[in-house]
């Protein structure tokens, strides 16, 4: 996937999502006692400890240690927000926002979005961010284009897309939501913010099919299984395969 600035320079580039993991993140414990307070590796029973009475139940392995979720958070590339977005909410409800230059932000007609329900605790507000950058990338490779993944913490709120970025190399832009807040405030989206998660993925045609599993198969996992749960924790760290985004 290759990327081209429109601004020549004036924009933080999009780069790996393993560049963009929060602090909250990186600062996580990877366990907890029973009563859910976070501890360090080094705080763990050893295993005589162990024998004293303690038990692998009395600790938890937290969201730090699932490779799902961290994979979720560091998969393909991260586009930041390009400018200081300011915006106010008045005592009305009603919204002001700012930004270094009138381009960078678009309006939506009002037709064009009104029957899209509101995510909670947000308010769509018929804007979109203008993004300087054109994505491209080779023959047979679309783009998934979405709200950065596992991401509460953001203020704004991006609508998704797929785009076939081997074809369409024109820079695509983001409409948005901003969360609500109780009153009037005046909040500043700084630039390099995440703003969109950019996922490529190869275009194929895939079938489905359900069915149920027989006896025999369904008694073959169920002692998989129990095998692999009586052995380690989050036994799917062994098996998953690194995914790589330069």
């Amino acid at each position: 996937m290759t990327v081209g600035n429109l601004v020549r320079g004036a924009a933080p580039e999009p780069k790996p999502a393993t560049k963009f993991l929060p602090k909250w993140w990186r600062e996580a414990k990877g366990i907890s006692d029973s009563e859910g307070r976070p501890m360090s590796l080094s705080d763990k029973p050893s295993g005589s400890e162990y024998a004293a009475g303690a038990s692998a139940a009395d600790f938890n392995l937290t969201f730090k240690r699932c490779v799902p979720f961290m994979e979720a958070m560091s998969i393909g590339y991260i586009l930041p927000l390009h400018f200081d977005l300011i915006i106010d909410q008045k005592e009305d409800g009603n919204y002001e926002w700012v930004s270094r230059a009138d381009e960078q932000l678009g309006m939506s007609s009002p037709n064009q979005i009104k029957e899209i329900p509101e995510w909670p605790d947000h308010t769509t507000l018929g804007l979109r961010i203008n993004n300087p950058w054109a994505v491209r990338t080779e023959p047979g490779v679309s783009c998934l284009f979405i709200q950065p993944m596992n991401r509460p913490d953001l203020e704004l709120q991006v609508f998704s897309g797929v785009v076939d970025t081997d074809k369409y190399t024109i820079p695509v832009n983001f409409p948005f939501s901003i969360k609500k807040t109780d009153g009037p405030s005046s909040r500043i989206i700084e630039i390099g913010t995440p703003l969109a998660q950019i996922i490529p993925f190869r275009r194929e045609d895939c079938k489905s099919k359900t069915f149920d599993l027989d006896s025999k198969t369904e008694k073959s996992m169920n002692k998989e299984f129990g095998g692999i749960m009586s052995r380690v924790q989050n036994y799917y760290r062994s098996l998953y395969s690194r995914k790589e985004y330069k």
